[in-house]
């Protein structure tokens, strides 16, 4: 997979492509976060 990604972006160099990654990594684990619903709701 990261492979893939070298080969579709070779003008990008690793440092970048590393941040690229991780910044995509974190908005979709924020995404699920809000997805997920409240847990304080569920504990009654």
């Amino acid at each position: 997979n990261f492979q893939k990604m070298k080969q579709a972006n070779p003008y990008l160099s690793t440092p970048q492509l590393m941040r690229h990654l991780s910044t995509e990594y974190n908005k979709r684990n924020q995404q699920q976060l809000l997805d997920l619903p409240n847990l304080d709701q569920l504990k009654i």
